[in-house]
């Protein structure tokens, strides 16, 4: 099979999937978040910002694979998310990929095929979930691409910022043994389309930067200075725990 034939029939495949029918997605959503409330422990705030129903586009920066991950264990609803296409082309874990809320775009090109989608998605009434950066981001925040507002726009739905620090290499391993580290997560007040602007060329470059991003930086610089205090305050307790354990030492 070609690769464009295999693109295009995740893409169809995943256009035709209702929030109704992803059940493989419930199932697994239902699985993971106690576990992953129990490992990791998520602060999630903000999560009445995500609408119950109706299309927006939720736009994150960047950490890691797991991103995504967390925020379906935030969102009451499904999202549905673009993933680059090598992650498809093993019909099993394509098709998995799909049933999981993905839908598979081509990097390094426009894709006409993955921008049809998620307006065909967004037209349903969906959640679509974007990383603006483009690439992952480990520390800090990069610069964002504006192909979100520009379907934000187009499309006439509102955006939700999503601030999220945590998931990138290391910090889910802290989380998990509890070094002081947590996955936090900010859903930011939805921002409405720049209707009147529709046809500005600038117009998505103003949403993004004007709006958007500023909301999701200020979010993911709090919660990083929140993080550096908490893992302060674990060291803390480890090195008194540990000269705890040597003074009884000395004792015996």
């Amino acid at each position: 099979m070609e690769r464009k034939d295999w693109v295009q029939r995740r893409q169809q495949a995943a256009l035709k999937l209702s929030d109704d029918n992803m059940y493989v997605y419930k199932i697994v959503r239902a699985v993971l978040k106690p576990c992953f409330k129990l490992l990791f422990r998520p602060i999630v705030l903000g999560q009445a910002n995500i609408p119950l129903q109706g299309a927006a586009i939720i736009t994150a920066n960047h950490r890691s694979f797991w991103d995504s991950a967390f925020q379906a264990i935030a969102s009451p609803r499904p999202i549905r998310w673009m993933g680059k296409s090598e992650l498809f082309k093993n019909p099993l874990l394509g098709r998995l990929c799909v049933q999981l809320g993905a839908f598979p775009v081509q990097r390094g090109k426009g894709d006409d095929g993955a921008i049809k989608v998620a307006k065909g998605l967004l037209a349903q009434g969906q959640l679509v979930a974007l990383f603006p950066e483009g690439t992952r981001v480990r520390q800090g925040i990069g610069e964002p691409k504006k192909g979100a507002a520009r379907l934000a726009i187009e499309m006439g739905v509102d955006t939700i910022p999503m601030s999220i620090v945590g998931t990138e290499r290391g910090g889910l391993r802290r989380a998990l043994w509890r070094r002081g580290a947590q996955v936090r997560l900010i859903v930011h007040p939805a921002i409405p389309p720049i209707i009147e602007e529709k046809e500005s060329k600038q117009a998505a470059s103003k949403l993004m930067k004007d709006q958007v991003w500023p909301a999701i930086k200020d979010g993911v610089q709090g919660l990083e200075g929140h993080r550096k205090q908490a893992l302060a305050v674990g060291a803390g307790a480890a090195l008194i725990a540990g000269l705890g354990l040597v003074a009884r030492r000395r004792k015996n």
